[in-house]
């Protein structure tokens, strides 16, 4: 009897737009909340302190770090979500399914 696992395509590699999709979703989020909502509440009572006020624009930047950053994690997910790529990674035991 054969007790070894047949190979397996991951789910990462057999519907890569839904991992980097759940990606946008694990990381947009986070990075919004955060960001553009918890941040710029933190830089406005410390500017309080100081006297100044938050500039007009910086939410706006923010929001576009916040973007930046939910873009880049998504590219990353989608390039490591390539059969090539996965098979790679998993020689550095970083694979989608273990090595």
């Amino acid at each position: 009897m054969n007790t070894r696992a047949e190979p397996r395509t991951t789910t990462q590699t057999a519907y890569p737009w839904k991992a980097t999709l759940r990606t946008i979703v694990q990381v947009g989020v986070p990075a919004v909340i955060t960001l553009v909502g918890v941040l710029p509440l933190i830089i406005q009572v410390v500017l309080d302190e100081l006297g100044e006020q938050m500039p007009e624009g910086l939410r706006l930047w923010l929001l576009g770090a916040a973007a930046l950053l939910t873009a880049v994690a998504a590219a990353l997910a989608r390039v490591m979500a390539i059969p090539a790529v996965n098979a790679w990674l998993t020689r550095l035991g970083l694979g989608a399914t273990p090595k």
